[in-house]
């Protein structure tokens, strides 16, 4: 069984939780449906900081959200466009792309044994 979740910054915080759940649901509690044993291999954790202001369509006109809450009044009125190069993705992050090519092989090893 592989078991992708997306949750919280703490490493396997959510992780092993969720395997106990799914394995208790199936009625073998630590072990998973297929009766292996389930093992947490790591965990990636990669925070765009992209607000979902700049998706929305209110992004700059909006006083209620991050860019209206971290700029200065002056600098939000001079706030008038959402350019691409606000956008981060784990893709364009040497750091997290080779954190997620770590996890791979280690889900390919697990998955061998």
């Amino acid at each position: 069984m592989i078991l992708a979740v997306h949750g919280s910054p703490k490493p396997n915080s959510n992780l092993r939780r969720m395997a106990e759940r799914i394995a208790k649901a199936a009625g073998q509690p630590g072990v998973a449906p297929q009766g292996r044993p389930y093992e947490i291999v790591g965990s990636v954790y990669y925070n765009s900081a992209t607000p979902p202001c700049y998706i929305c369509g209110f992004g700059t006109t909006c006083k209620y959200g991050g860019p209206a809450r971290w700029m200065t009044p002056e600098e939000f009125e001079k706030f008038d466009k959402i350019t691409p190069d606000m956008f981060k993705n784990f893709e364009d992050d040497p750091a997290a792309t080779a954190a997620c090519d770590r996890m791979g092989a280690a889900l390919a090893e697990a998955v061998k044994k």
